[in-house]
């Protein structure tokens, strides 16, 4: 499967019950009881979120597909400069004009 469909491993499951507890207290501090929570529609962002709710139950979770990452293809992982040296001045002014 990709890093993508991944869900959360056994470190990322207790960094996200940390999360919870720290957004628990901060719901309470702040005098906010159901916060939202919006996360991408990867599995490891909805589990994160599952997580959260197990700590701040009234924890309002939203899914929303505009937060998934964006796939960039062959420029992942390269700067503006790297992209331009790879792809040209020409093909870049193009992209922007004609996304």
């Amino acid at each position: 499967p990709s890093a993508l469909g991944a869900g959360l491993n056994p470190q990322g499951q207790e960094i996200a019950e940390r999360l919870g507890h720290v957004l628990a207290a901060r719901c309470k501090e702040w005098g906010n009881e159901a916060p939202y929570v919006f996360t991408s529609t990867l599995p490891r962002a909805v589990e994160c979120a599952r997580i959260f709710r197990k700590e701040c139950k009234d924890a309002r979770v939203e899914s929303c597909s505009a937060l998934n990452p964006v796939d960039v293809g062959a420029c992942h992982g390269l700067t503006l400069k790297q992209i331009r040296e790879k792809l040209g001045k020409e093909v870049l002014e193009d992209m922007r004009k004609n996304p």
